[in-house]
């Protein structure tokens, strides 16, 4: 079902993870994952415009396969938590060892502690099982990030054993609908377009990502530190 290379990411707390990625500028094939315990939710990013008849409406989990470039690109696109995450990330990691898959790129818009002292800002790169590609600094160590869905995926590609590298950028609660400035949705996608693009030579189209309609939250309360290995 995968390529040799994966691209991960879901809805996180600016919505700028999945919107990013689903503005990929290369043809494409789509396919999804059916996992009963989703069967009751929705997808929290959707076309603005009915998809036309190559294209496909966006699933709760999408998959996008690259027709011509050795890359899978998984959006986890619905509000996950408890249970729920932990059903769809282990399904996810069992199909990347089906499919061989070499090599993990794990993206995110993430917030920080507002009590820390020094916000995150600009892209950061850590790095599992794996050297680092660009010149990025690593999240500080004494980073807090709330987000239980990076935490279980992080944990999941450890066990794995999984070269992931992690290109996570500074984000803020999204508003819903479009992307915009005000909320800083738009910048963490437009951040996140341009680590993807400089680490895996794809192309992505930022006006495509700003017309895809958020509408729902994925924000928890949960808090984890970065895993540096």
């Amino acid at each position: 079902m995968f390529k040799n290379r994966v691209i991960l990411a879901y809805t996180d707390v600016a919505a700028a993870g999945s919107r990013a990625v689903f503005g990929i500028d290369h043809k494409i094939s789509y396919s999804s994952l059916d996992i009963a315990e989703l069967s009751d939710k929705q997808p929290s990013c959707v076309r603005e415009q009915p998809a036309s008849p190559v294209m496909c409406e966006f699933d709760k989990i999408q998959i996008l396969n690259c027709i011509y470039e050795e890359y899978s690109i998984v959006v986890l696109n619905t509000v996950l938590c408890g249970e729920d995450c932990h059903h769809v990330v282990n399904r996810i990691m069992d199909e990347c060892a089906n499919s061989n898959v070499e090599q993990v790129v794990l993206t995110a818009a993430i917030r920080s502690d507002p009590n820390r002292p020094q916000q995150l800002e600009g892209v950061y790169e850590n790095c599992i099982h794996i050297k680092p590609e660009t010149k990025n600094p690593p999240l500080p160590q004494d980073a807090r990030i709330s987000d239980s869905v990076l935490n279980i995926l992080l944990q999941f590609l450890i066990i794995e054993k999984i070269p992931t590298r992690c290109l996570l950028v500074a984000g803020h609660k999204a508003t819903r609908g479009k992307a915009n400035k005000q909320d800083g949705s738009l910048q963490s996608i437009q951040s996140i377009q341009d680590a993807l693009s400089s680490v895996t030579g794809l192309k992505f189209n930022l006006e495509e990502s700003q017309s895809i309609v958020y509408k729902g939250t994925n924000e928890t309360e949960d808090e984890t530190t970065m895993i540096y290995m």
